[in-house]
């Protein structure tokens, strides 16, 4: 896996076989996969917390509660598709076998795949010196991501590389995605790396899409329709639209 031996490369006590070991369990899955239909629109967030280490994919908690919670506006519409659980973590739907003419055209992406927050690491990782710093830098950096119109331009020469180790990581797999799939940047941190992704690449993969904050700030799973941010509305119209195309 490039992106642990990419990281090894600025850990001086580690090697690529130990930082695979220690943290290739970190990784976790993404759903940029064809299902029943197309792939046709990505959400693209910030990086996997606790609940996604315990279920192995991407939005799995909280904020994924919050994006089936927003979601539910055009999910449950059509007496002839199934019903969706809104209570239920988006990732946790996509991980599992229901088919939805919506669900199955929606897929799911961090920007890194590993935590960006110590949190989710084991104490073990979090003493270590080399880690350690690694953590640090990992939370330095987005911190300073959060800023809008940040552009990546960090000041430290360690974070600096920390940011276009995540970069390279994005680029790669953005690239791998099919031609028409539109990415949809959910967050100061997501806007930024996929900006700057787009530029290195000099492909456009969010072209048309709503601006949108980070979904654990997106409204409550009650919201009615007509009290949804125009953002929102906007986002929730073009996944239904592109899903329907």
């Amino acid at each position: 896996m490039s992106l642990l031996c990419d990281i090894a490369q600025v850990l001086p006590g580690k090697e690529c076989t130990e930082v695979r070991a220690d943290l290739g369990d970190m990784v976790v899955d993404e759903f940029t996969q064809l299902r029943s239909a197309p792939l046709t629109t990505i959400l693209l967030c910030e990086s996997p917390h606790v609940e996604e280490m315990r279920h192995g994919h991407a939005l799995a908690g909280r904020t994924g509660e919050k994006v089936t919670g927003v979601l539910q506006h055009i999910l449950n519409t059509d007496e002839n598709t199934p019903t969706i659980d809104s209570q239920c973590a988006i990732g946790r739907l996509l991980a599992g076998s229901v088919q939805h003419p919506v669900l199955d055209t929606l897929g799911l992406m961090n920007v890194s795949r590993l935590p960006l927050q110590d949190t989710p690491y084991c104490e073990r990782i979090r003493s270590d010196d080399d880690y350690g710093c690694l953590l640090q830098n990992f939370g330095t950096m987005r911190n300073r991501a959060q800023q809008k119109g940040h552009g990546l331009g960090f000041r430290s020469p360690a974070i600096r590389r920390i940011s276009m180790i995540v970069l390279r990581d994005l680029k790669r797999r953005l690239c791998q995605l099919p031609n028409d799939v539109l990415v949809i940047p959910c967050g100061n941190v997501a806007m930024n790396f996929l900006n700057r992704a787009e530029g290195d690449c000099r492909r456009q993969w969010s072209c048309q899409s709503p601006t949108v904050g980070h979904p654990i700030r997106w409204p409550r799973e009650d919201t009615p329709w007509g009290s949804l941010p125009g953002c929102i509305r906007e986002l929730l119209c073009l996944i239904c639209t592109r899903a329907q195309s």
